[in-house]
């Protein structure tokens, strides 16, 4: 039999101490020596026993019993758990479950279980218990599960019968153990295995308490039996198994919400379609009176036609007289029961209108919580938009405006340039005048030296003019320059 992969020790609650685990021994409860506490049953159904599947696939897992039976199948759901441990661990072991007359009846589901899963190695069956222990011999069984009220008599029946049954490595687990021991058979049989044999007392749900009858125990469980409450690992043993059963009891639960959802839905799938089909009567039922209608017009047209005539027609107005008044009888009969109809289709339409209008009412308050949640998200979304928009804006005007510093700075040295060259032309222009000047000065010396002289004089004013000029537009180019990097 193929077997479950190795799970995760789950940190529940308070957590698993590896103090604990040493103190319990490595055996007992470390996941890596045993796994089965994390099993998923293959049955379930709203039981008290769910919460203890987690220990009881445990136990026969150490125990390995070779002949089990339970007294009170009841729901189905921990004998079934007793036949998959035994499958899945593939023991070479025999289940029976016992009904017993006049108690509670096995759930057909689980018998109907049963015969799928298990029919090889599992008999259901339903017996008196004081006759249904011929079935073993003495100390021919290992796990004896009690899962039926510990009335006075079958408190006797099992002190005096059952007992003996009990193997050397006798085991007894009481189902619901709280309430057993208020009962009145827990003194006859109860009480004295309690004071006799090491006992694991699980208090989670409605209990459960599991008897070591037997001299010959393994190891785990006897070391399990002898905690005690104040002992160390005593809480983190329980916690153990009530986590692992907390899970599956979870885990039903959520699958009988969703079965309960599917019905809902389906129920309201259905009252739709009754709607529309009430509708569509409602319809045909108003078409009908509107046909009715015409007709009482055609009538009524063909008795006006009838009045103009009268003189002439007497015989044959008084003929359409009573003619008309049957039929005003049968239409006003045929008005009355449409209306009843009408009355009645409408009622059935206004109850089931209503309740889609409560179907309708949690939608719409969903879908306005959902509205508003997208306005929000819309305004960040525009908001942060504007921010994007006003951020571009003021770096075209950054570029924009250093544009604009650079074409003037431009425009600036452009003039400057020009105004250089037109100094240098007339710097120019000068020099070549007073070559001129010179050679004339050089060949007429002697006959014009008075006028060379005046013309040299004038030549140096306009020279000096020229300086002076170069000077100031030098200086209007070094303001220029100032009043750029100023920008």
């Amino acid at each position: 039999m193929s077997q479950s992969p190795e799970p995760k020790l789950p940190a529940g609650k308070g957590g698993y101490t590896s103090q604990a685990l040493d103190i319990l021994g490595r055996e007992i409860l470390n996941p890596a020596a045993s796994w089965t506490p994390f099993w998923k049953p293959r049955f379930v159904a709203a039981s008290p026993a769910l919460v203890h599947l987690p220990f009881l696939f445990w136990l026969m897992e150490n125990h390995a019993p070779q002949r089990v039976v339970q007294l009170g199948v009841g729901d189905g759901v921990a004998y079934l758990a007793l036949c998959q441990a035994v499958d899945k661990l593939g023991l070479n072991a025999a289940c029976r479950g016992i009904s017993l007359f006049g108690g509670q009846e096995a759930n057909p589901e689980a018998a109907a279980h049963n015969a799928k899963m298990y029919e090889d190695f599992s008999v259901l069956s339903t017996e008196e218990l004081a006759t249904a222990n011929r079935h073993y011999r003495k100390g021919g069984i290992d796990l004896l599960v009690i899962n039926t009220p510990l009335g006075a008599d079958i408190a006797g029946v099992l002190a005096d019968k059952w007992n003996r049954l009990m193997s050397d490595r006798g085991l007894i687990v009481v189902l619901d153990s709280t309430a057993k021991m208020t009962e009145e058979g827990a003194k006859v049989w109860l009480t004295p295995l309690l004071d006799t044999c090491p006992a694991i007392e699980l208090e989670q749900g409605e209990g459960l308490l599991a008897l070591t009858v037997g001299p010959d125990q393994d190891g785990r469980i006897s070391r399990l039996a002898d905690l005690e409450l104040g002992m160390a690992g005593y809480r983190e043993a329980r916690q153990v198994f009530q986590t692992l059963g907390d899970r599956i009891v979870a885990g039903h639960s959520a699958e009988e919400l969703q079965a309960a959802l599917e019905v809902k839905s389906s129920s309201l799938t259905d009252s739709q379609n009754q709607l529309s089909h009430i509708q569509q009567e409602l319809a045909k039922a108003r078409a009908a009176e509107d046909n009715a209608n015409e007709e009482l017009a055609r009538v009524q047209a063909r008795s006006f036609d009838l009045e103009n005539e009268r003189s002439e027609l007497a015989a044959k107005l008084a003929e359409a007289a009573r003619a008309r008044r049957e039929l005003d009888e049968q239409l006003s009969a045929e008005r009355e029961r449409h209306s009843a109809e009408l009355a009645a289709k409408i009622a059935e339409t206004q109850t089931v209108e209503a309740d889609l209008q409560k179907s309708q009412t949690a939608r719409a308050e969903l879908e306005t919580k959902l509205a508003e949640a997208e306005a929000a998200a819309s305004n960040l979304e525009e908001s942060l938009a504007k921010a994007r928009e006003a951020e571009e804006q003021t770096a075209i005007l950054a570029a924009q405006q250093a544009d604009a510093a650079r074409i003037e700075h431009e425009k600036i040295i452009a003039l400057v340039e020009h105004r250089l060259a037109e100094s240098e032309a007339a710097l120019a222009k000068a020099d070549r005048a007073r070559r001129e000047l010179e050679e004339q000065l050089s060949a007429e010396q002697e006959r014009h030296s008075i006028e060379l002289v005046a013309k040299l004089a004038e030549a140096e004013a306009a020279a000096s003019n020229l300086e002076e000029s170069l000077a100031k537009a030098r200086e209007a180019e070094e303001q220029t320059a100032i009043l750029a990097a100023q920008q």
